[in-house]
């Protein structure tokens, strides 16, 4: 993966774990720390990664001149190896008590785990000759084997799967919004965020807390509702993507695809569907973030109404999209019974005839962004 792509999955991964909360009818974003947990399993997978493709020694013993003894003289690398063995690893289990890491994460924390590294006081002012070199070894052990096994035929092949399902979702959520513009002339593109309340429902694991069975009904009434509520023959195309977190419990996020020639109103609509969600599905415990409400915050947001011909609203479609199916890459969420995690409605029939001659949308490129689309 390019560091590119990787700083964007990178920041679209933290923003993830933002929360909704509801105070006198007003859904507001929270930053829980999730957030910092999350930026910890993206950069551990970035140093992980440049660790096994690296021959560089990043720790070793040097005299110290002025005093009689010895100390770790350690690498640019090497302070990043430290600072990730002051992780609680048992906190960034609890936060994700169903989910699977990257192969890199999680050959990481077992290595490390195994060795008793976690919340050592490794560069400790005072330490005996001995002790210096025993670290030192320590340490220079654990990235001897991060790279022994990290450049394994069997650790590439469980790299390569387990980014195999999210660049399938990926290519195939592409595929499914592309096939809709060739039916389409245009689309009224939604973006909705569908959670439950704090005080009722999360932390997910307190007394009470929604449970999968219910979620996963929730969606079902809800998709069922659209269509059935929506003016006739508009709702088109839908996709969802269902997430978890100690913090805030089961949420999705649902991406609408509605024929433009029909409806507009693409706030009106989001809100309605919003607040049958929050007020009669969840009985009055769920909440939504109406993210057409606040597009115009967002960099290349693709989301609205979007022409078939617009090559740069359809490119921000595009990411969103990979931001919907790629985190993935990061954590995997696993839920009970192997359920699904991501979905979307039926591939459209071809349209006979010709809406017009074709466009060359482009391929998206990614770059750095400051900000992550909705």
């Amino acid at each position: 993966m390019n560091n590119n792509l990787r700083n964007e999955l990178g920041l679209a991964l933290c923003e993830s774990t933002y929360a909704y909360t509801k105070t006198n009818e007003v859904t507001r974003r929270e930053i829980t720390r999730e957030w910092d947990l999350a930026g910890y399993i993206w950069n551990m997978e970035f140093l992980v990664d440049k660790i096994i493709k690296s021959n560089e020694n990043y720790f070793s013993v040097k005299e110290n001149r002025f005093k009689n003894g010895s100390y770790i003289h350690v690498a640019k690398i090497g302070n990043l190896i430290i600072n990730s063995l002051k992780m609680n690893t048992d906190e960034l289990k609890q936060h994700y008590p169903m989910h699977q890491f990257n192969p890199y994460v999680d050959l990481y924390i077992k290595l490390a785990e195994a060795r008793y590294l976690f919340g050592m006081p490794w560069l400790a002012h005072v330490m005996s000759c001995d002790e210096v070199i025993a670290r030192c070894d320590t340490l220079n052990g654990l990235v001897s084997e991060l790279r022994k096994i990290g450049n394994s035929s069997k650790f590439k092949k469980k790299i390569n799967d387990f980014e195999r399902s999210s660049n399938k979702n990926y290519r195939e959520l592409v595929k499914y919004i592309d096939k809709q513009f060739e039916k389409h002339s245009r689309l009224l593109v939604l973006r909705i965020d569908f959670g439950y309340l704090k005080d009722q429902c999360w932390p997910s694991n307190t007394e009470g807390a929604i449970k999968h069975d219910e979620v996963k009904l929730h969606r079902e009434t809800l998709v069922a509702y659209m269509k059935r509520s929506l003016p006739k023959n508009s709702m088109v195309g839908f996709a969802w993507k269902l997430e978890y977190g100690l913090e805030k419990s089961y949420h999705y996020h649902m991406l609408l695809l509605l024929d433009g020639s029909i409806v507009r109103e693409d706030i009106t609509i989001a809100r309605m569907i919003g607040e049958y969600w929050s007020k009669t599905i969840t009985n009055g415990k769920g909440l939504y973030w109406n993210c057409n409400a606040n597009k115009s915050s967002y960099k290349s947001c693709g989301i609205g109404m979007v022409s078939h011909g617009d090559s740069d609203t359809r490119k921000g479609l595009r990411k969103a999209a990979m931001y919907m199916t790629k985190t993935d890459y990061y954590i995997k969420m696993v839920t009970p019974g192997n359920g699904r995690v991501f979905g979307k409605g039926n591939m459209p029939e071809p349209k006979k005839g010709n809406i017009g001659r074709p466009r060359n949308i482009g391929k998206y490129e990614p770059s750095n962004l400051n900000r992550i689309v909705c």
